[in-house]
C-alpha cells in the first residue's frame, strides 16, 4: 500500500516538476540568450571567466551537508524520527554557515591569485570577487531544497524553482534597464539575485516548519557532525570532483584561447547544460525515493524504479541529442528570428557536439541516483576519479593544440568514460540492458541524417521561423512510430503515461492518441497474446 502511495505521489508531481520545468528552462534559455545577444561574444567570454570559479566551492556545502542531509531526513522521516528530524535541520544551519565563512575567505585569496599571476587579468578580479557572495546565497538556498527533498515536500520544490527563475529574470533587468549591458551590471544582478532567492528559500522553510510541526533548536553536536560527514564522505570527494571537472574547461581556455572563442563555446555549453536541469530534477526526485527503499526488503521496487526511469528518459534524450546535433545551426538561425544571436553562428559546431551530452545526462542521472540512494556511494568516487584525470589530460591537450574545438571534444569524450563506467556497472548487476540504448540512439542518428536532407532541399522556401518546429515535430513523430513498430514503447509504457497525465486533461489526450495509434499498428493481437503467454516482454529491456 505504502509502495502504491509512494508511486501516485511520485507521479504526480514528477509531471507537475516536469511541467513547471520545461517553463522555467524556457524563461531562463530565453533570457540567458537575451544577455548573451547583448554583451556580445568577446564580453561574454570575459563574464564567463569571471564567474568561472564560484560554483566549485558550492560543492563543498553541497555535499558535505546537502545531499547526505537528503538521505538522512528521508530515512528518519519515513521512520517517523521527527524529534531527530528537527536537530539535524538545526545542526545543518550552523554547520552551512560555519563552512560558507571559510570558504569566503580562502575563494578571494584564490580568485585574485589566479587571475593576477597565471591570466594577468587584474582588471576582472573584483567581478569574481563580487561573485563570492553567490556561495553564501546558494548554500543556503541549497540547503533548503536538500531539506524539502527530504521531507518529501514536492510541493514546495516547484515553488522554489518558480522562485529562482523568477528572481534571477527580474533581478538582472532591473540593473541593466538601471544602468546599461555591461559585464558588470550582469554580474551585479546576478548577486541581486542570489540575494532574493536566498531570502525567500529561508521564508518558504520557515513556511514548511510550521506546517510539519518540527521543532527546530541550532545546535551544533558533534555526533550528528560524524553522521553526515560518514553518510557524506564519498559525496564530498565524488562530487567535488565532479563540480571541479565541469569548471577545468574555463580555467584551461584563457591560456590558449581567446576571449571572443570562450564566448562562443560558452554560448553552446550554456544552451545544453539549460536542458541538463530536467535530468537533475529527475534525479532529485528519485535520490530520496531510492534511499527509502535502501533495505533488503524494498530493495526490488528501487530496481524496478531504475529500470523505468532508465528506458523513459532514454526514450525523450536521444531523439532531442541527435536532433540539435544535426540541426545546431538550424537552430541558432531559428533563435535569431526572435533574439539577435546571428554573431555566434560560428557556436554551431561546438553546440551539435555539446548536444551529445544529453545521452550522458539523462543516463548518468538515473544510474548515479539509485546506487547513491541504496547507499553504494563508493561508486560515484570512482566515476569521478576516471572523469578527472581523463578531462584534465584530454583537456589540457586538446585546447593546446586545437584550441576550443579540442576542449569541447575533450570534454564530452571524458563525460563519456564516465557513463560507461556506471553503465558497465548497472549491467554487471543485472540491472539494464545496453540493447535500447543503442537500439533507440541508432534509430534517432538515421532518422535525423534523413530528416538533415530533406531539410537542406526546403528550407529556403519555408525559413527557419516555421521550418524548424516543423522538422522537429514531423521529426518526433516518425521517431515515436518507429520505437512503437519495433516495441521500443509498448503498451505498458503508453498505461504508465496514461496514469502519469490522468489529471492533466491536454497530456491524457495525446497519451490516448498514442494508444489509438499503437493499436492501429498493432493490429494482430494474437501475437501479442502469444507472446504474453510464453512470457516475452514487450519491452526490450526492462
Amino acid at each position: 500500500m505504502e509502495a502504491l502511495h509512494t508511486g501516485k505521489l511520485i507521479a504526480k508531481w514528477a509531471t507537475i516538476l516536469t511541467i513547471l520545468e520545461y517553463i522555467s528552462i524556457f524563461a531562463l534559455m530565453l533570457f540567458t540568450l537575451i544577455i548573451i545577444s547583448n554583451l556580445g561574444p568577446a564580453n561574454y567570454g570575459v563574464f564567463a571567466i569571471a564567474a568561472a570559479y564560484y560554483p566549485i566551492f558550492l560543492i563543498l556545502p553541497e555535499n558535505i551537508i546537502n545531499l547526505p542531509l537528503t538521505r538522512l531526513i528521508s530515512s528518519l522521516w519515513s521512520n517517523k524520527s521527527f524529534k531527530k528530524v528537527a536537530r539535524l535541520i538545526g545542526f545543518s544551519i550552523l554547520y552551512v554557515l560555519l563552512l560558507v565563512i571559510a570558504l569566503l575567505s580562502i575563494y578571494q585569496l584564490l580568485v585574485s591569485y589566479i587571475l593576477i599571476n597565471i591570466y594577468n587579468r587584474p582588471e576582472i578580479v573584483h567581478l569574481s570577487s563580487l561573485l563570492g557572495f553567490m556561495i553564501f546565497f546558494y548554500s543556503y538556498a541549497s540547503l533548503v531544497r536538500s531539506i524539502i527533498f527530504g521531507l518529501k515536500k514536492f510541493k514546495y520544490v516547484a515553488v522554489l524553482r518558480i522562485i529562482n527563475a523568477t528572481t534571477y529574470i527580474v533581478c538582472i533587468f532591473i540593473i541593466v534597464l538601471l544602468y546599461n549591458w555591461s559585464v558588470r551590471s550582469v554580474i551585479i544582478g546576478l548577486i541581486l539575485h542570489g540575494l532574493t532567492y536566498f531570502v525567500f528559500a529561508i521564508m518558504l522553510l520557515l513556511y514548511l516548519i510550521r506546517n510539519t510541526g518540527l521543532s527546530i533548536v541550532l545546535n551544533f553536536r558533534r555526533e550528528y557532525f560524524r553522521e553526515i560527514t560518514k553518510e557524506g564522505s564519498y559525496f564530498i570527494a565524488g562530487s567535488s570532483l565532479y563540480n571541479l571537472f565541469t569548471r577545468i574547461d574555463i580555467a584551461i581556455m584563457p591560456l590558449f584561447v581567446s576571449d571572443v572563442m570562450i564566448g562562443y563555446y560558452s554560448f553552446a555549453k550554456n544552451l545544453v547544460i539549460r536542458l541538463r536541469v530536467i535530468f537533475n530534477k529527475l534525479n532529485s526526485i528519485l535520490y530520496p525515493i531510492f534511499s527509502g527503499y535502501s533495505s533488503e526488503d524494498s530493495i526490488g521496487i528501487a530496481k524496478k524504479l531504475l529500470r523505468y526511469s532508465y528506458h523513459f528518459s532514454i526514450l525523450y534524450s536521444a531523439p532531442i541529442a541527435f536532433f540539435l546535433l544535426f540541426f545546431s545551426r538550424d537552430v541558432i538561425l531559428f533563435i535569431d528570428v526572435f533574439i539577435s544571436v546571428r554573431s555566434y553562428l560560428d557556436s554551431a559546431i561546438y553546440l551539435g557536439l555539446f548536444s551529445l551530452l544529453l545521452l550522458t545526462f539523462a543516463i548518468s542521472s538515473i544510474i548515479v541516483s539509485f546506487y547513491t540512494g541504496i547507499g553504494k556511494l563508493d561508486k560515484l568516487l570512482k566515476a569521478n576519479s576516471m572523469l578527472i584525470v581523463s578531462g584534465l589530460i584530454l583537456i589540457y591537450s586538446l585546447t593546446e593544440f586545437f584550441g576550443a574545438l579540442g576542449t569541447t571534444i575533450g570534454y564530452i569524450t571524458s563525460q563519456y568514460f564516465s557513463v560507461s563506467y556506471w553503465l558497465m556497472s548497472a549491467r554487471r548487476d543485472g540491472l539494464l540492458s545496453l540493447n535500447e540504448l543503442f537500439k533507440s540512439s541508432l534509430i534517432a542518428v538515421m532518422l535525423s541524417m534523413v530528416m538533415k536532407l530533406s531539410w537542406s532541399m526546403v528550407s529556403g522556401f519555408i525559413g527557419y521561423l516555421l521550418g524548424v518546429p516543423l522538422i522537429f515535430i514531423i521529426y518526433l513523430t516518425i521517431n515515436t512510430l518507429i520505437y512503437m513498430l519495433l516495441d521500443i514503447i509498448s503498451e505498458n509504457d503508453l498505461i504508465i503515461m496514461l496514469k502519469i497525465s490522468r489529471n492533466k486533461r491536454s497530456l491524457s489526450k495525446i497519451v490516448m492518441f498514442m494508444m489509438r495509434i499503437y493499436k492501429a499498428i498493432k493490429k494482430d493481437k494474437r501475437v501479442e497474446n502469444a507472446r504474453e503467454t510464453i512470457g516475452i516482454s514487450n519491452s526490450s529491456s526492462i
